[in-house]
């Protein structure tokens, strides 16, 4: 069982990085587009659906406590909610250049939050990690960063 936990982790791993390297990529050869971005945000929304749903059932029937999908529930909101506002401010407010500019040529993308803690969740062999860090802490981020958007683009 531990040995799916790695593949798992490896695996998110990667796509962790292909998907923080496509927009650049797009971005630097100049050939980002507004649908791109979009589409770049509902595969996003889909795949914190499907993790943190399965993070919560398989916590759910590994240690048979229903505490375990509310907190699969709440983390898929938070997430869910968190890179809607994050993408809407990309898409509708600010710009966006490369994360990481190496040079005027090389460029790298950064891996997200919620990737590092799901791959240290798969590798420490303890789901509820994630589980408790997305349905508490990150609720607490997600106010936070409502709070902000409001103060800078409120109309006064």
């Amino acid at each position: 069982m531990y040995c799916s936990f790695i593949v798992a982790a490896i695996l998110w791993w990667f796509a962790a990085i292909f998907d923080a390297a496509d927009g650049d990529l797009a971005r630097y050869i100049g050939k980002s587009s507004t649908f791109g971005g979009w589409l770049d945000s509902l595969f996003d929304r889909m795949k914190e659906l499907l993790i943190f749903g399965v993070l919560g059932y398989v916590a759910y029937k590994n240690y048979n406590n229903e505490l375990y999908l509310l907190l699969g529930f709440l983390s898929i909101f938070t997430n869910v909610m968190s890179g809607w506002i994050s993408d809407t401010k990309k898409l509708l407010i600010e710009k966006r250049d490369v994360e990481i500019k190496l040079s005027k040529k090389y460029c790298l993308g950064m891996v997200d939050t919620r990737d590092f803690i799901i791959i240290v969740s798969l590798l420490l062999h303890e789901i509820r990690l994630a589980l408790f860090l997305y349905s508490t802490l990150f609720l607490l981020v997600l106010l936070y960063q409502i709070i902000l958007f409001y103060k800078r683009y409120a109309p006064r």
